[in-house]
C-alpha cells in the first residue's frame, strides 16, 4: 500500500475526527494552530485514495529560560490505524520534532514511549497529577458509568476532603478579572523554564469544547504576573474542576497557597466535586502537598526531551514550570 505523510487539510477533518472519536468541530479546534487557522498543526498519513491511516498533531510555542527565548514543540493526538503495517508511525513523530529548537512529550502509551527513543527523546523528569475532593457524594454521581473506578478514586482522595479547604494566607498577590492583557515576561520566573502567555493561546484555550473556562489576572505590586485559568466540566449532572494554569509565583509558599485557596473557593462555589491539577515545579508541588492535595499514583507522567543543540543543558526540570497549559493537556480526563 503506497502512502505519504503530508500537512493536514480542512477536508481531512471528518476522517481525522472519526479516527479520534471526536466531533469535526472539536478536531477543527484542536488542530487549528492554536486558533490561527492555517497551516493546520496536523500531519496525516494518507493513501493514494486520500484515506487517513495515521495522524499526529502538535503545538509549537515560545518558551523562556532566563533571558533566552526558545521554541518548543509537543506532539499530541498521535494515531495509527490498526489496519496499517509500516514504519510511518515513528516517521510522523520524527517529522514534528525538528519544527522547534527543542521538543518534548508528556506520558504516552508503552509503544509511544518506545518510539520516543527513535526520535531521540530521552526521559528527563516527570509531571505529577494532584487531586482535592470537595463534594464526595457529587463526585460519585459524576462517575455513574464507571462507578467502581470512581468509588476507588473517591476513597483515595478522601483525606484531601477531610483536611478541608486550603487556609487563606497573607500574600501581596492581587487577583482581578481577566481583561485580555498578558505580560510579555513573568518577572518572577527568572531562571525558570516556562511558556510565556500569549493572547492567541489563551483565546484558544478559552474555546476548548465541552468545558467552561474561567480566567483571572494575577498582579504583584502593580505588575502583571500572568493568568489563572480554570476549567469546569459536567458529568452526569455533577461538576469537576481543573486548575489548568497558575503562573509561576516564585519561591514564597504563601503566594502558591493564596492562589490555591482562591481556586478552591471559586470551584466550590461553582459546585465542583473534585479538583485536578498538574505540576512539576518543586515550589508548586510543595504547596500542593501542604494544602492536602493527593498525589496520584497512576496519572504521573514521564517527561521526554529532545534537545539536539543542548539549549537546555544544565536545566533541572524540577525547576521548570509546566502545567496543563502545555499542548492540549488541559481538557483531557478532567
Amino acid at each position: 500500500m503506497k502512502t505519504q505523510i503530508r500537512q493536514g487539510r480542512e477536508e481531512d477533518l471528518p476522517q481525522v475526527a472519526a479516527c479520534l472519536k471526536y466531533t469535526v468541530d472539536k478536531a477543527r479546534w484542536l488542530f487549528s494552530n492554536q486558533g490561527q487557522g492555517r497551516p493546520m498543526s496536523l500531519l496525516v498519513l494518507v493513501t493514494e485514495e486520500e484515506e487517513v491511516l495515521g495522524l499526529i498533531g502538535y503545538t509549537r510555542s515560545t518558551y523562556r529560560y532566563g533571558a533566552t527565548s526558545l521554541t518548543g514543540v509537543i506532539p499530541m493526538s498521535w494515531y495509527i490505524s490498526p489496519r496499517y503495517r509500516g514504519l510511518a508511525g515513528p516517521q510522523l513523530l520524527t517529522k514534528t520534532m525538528p519544527l522547534a529548537d527543542f521538543g518534548f512529550a508528556i506520558g504516552g502509551s508503552h509503544v509511544a514511549q518506545q518510539t520516543y527513543k527513535i526520535a531521540k527523546l530521552n526521559c528527563c523528569s516527570n509531571t505529577y497529577t494532584y487531586y482535592k475532593l470537595q463534594r464526595p457524594l457529587k463526585y460519585l454521581q459524576s462517575g455513574d458509568d464507571k462507578l467502581v473506578h470512581t468509588l476507588k478514586k473517591a476513597v483515595f482522595c478522601l483525606p484531601s476532603w477531610l483536611k478541608g479547604r486550603t487556609p487563606r494566607v497573607a500574600s501581596e498577590l492581587i487577583v482581578t478579572d481577566f481583561n485580555g492583557e498578558v505580560p510579555e515576561v513573568n518577572p518572577l520566573a527568572a531562571g525558570v523554564l516556562y511558556q510565556p502567555e500569549t493572547t492567541i493561546r489563551i483565546h484558544w484555550l478559552q474555546q476548548t469544547p465541552d468545558v467552561r473556562a474561567m480566567l483571572k489576572s494575577i498582579w504583584l505590586n502593580d505588575r502583571l504576573i500572568g493568568t489563572l485559568i480554570l476549567y469546569i466540566a459536567e458529568f452526569n449532572g455533577a461538576k469537576r474542576g481543573r486548575i489548568v494554569h497558575i503562573p509561576y509565583v516564585g519561591n514564597d509558599q504563601n503566594n502558591w497557597l493564596f492562589l490555591l485557596h482562591y481556586c478552591e473557593e471559586i470551584l466550590y462555589d461553582e459546585g465542583c466535586s473534585l479538583i485536578s491539577v498538574m505540576a512539576n515545579n518543586l515550589h508548586f508541588r510543595k504547596a500542593l502537598d501542604t494544602a492536602g492535595y493527593r498525589l496520584s499514583h497512576t496519572q504521573n507522567k514521564p517527561l521526554f526531551l529532545r534537545d539536539p543543540e543542548g539549549r537546555l543543558d544544565g536545566l533541572c526540570f524540577e525547576q521548570a514550570h509546566l502545567t496543563y497549559y502545555e499542548s492540549d493537556k488541559a481538557y483531557r480526563s478532567i
